[in-house]
């Protein structure tokens, strides 16, 4: 039974470790594009399509922010850098791991006044995303 909740799931860089206080993780969310092949001479009134390049998609982490974790300080100097990194999603039990290069394309903070202080930080996927065959 392949059904699993997140519980256990981290995400990490070969340079940087594990990135913590994650609270979830959003994607990738890749997508393809539709190239119009329609001519003339095509018979009916649909258009023709073929499959076009694949854009990877992103990542988004939810963190509960901590200004004085070195891995979030990481990840707002990679914002900076634009570095790229080797990411990695280990998923609970038996599911495959998922191994991707991306750069921090945003990074995002919230700061209620009467609750967490948390971040959005968004990874802007370079190449495949990674899925398992």
């Amino acid at each position: 039974m392949g059904k699993k909740i997140g519980l256990t799931t981290t995400i990490s860089t070969t340079a940087d470790g594990t990135i913590a206080q994650v609270r979830g993780i959003s994607g990738p969310g890749a997508s393809g594009d539709a190239v119009d092949c329609t001519t003339l001479d095509n018979s009916g009134r649909y258009r023709a399509f073929l499959g076009g390049l694949v854009d990877g998609g992103e990542v988004t982490l939810d963190l509960v922010y901590d200004t004085e974790d070195a891995n979030h300080q990481v990840l707002a100097q990679l914002l900076t850098s634009q570095a790229e990194r080797a990411f990695t999603i280990t998923y609970p039990s038996t599911f495959s791991p998922q191994i991707f290069n991306a750069f921090v394309s945003g990074l995002s903070v919230e700061t209620p006044l009467d609750d967490l202080i948390t971040a959005q930080c968004t990874l802007k996927i370079n190449g495949t995303p990674g899925f398992s065959s």
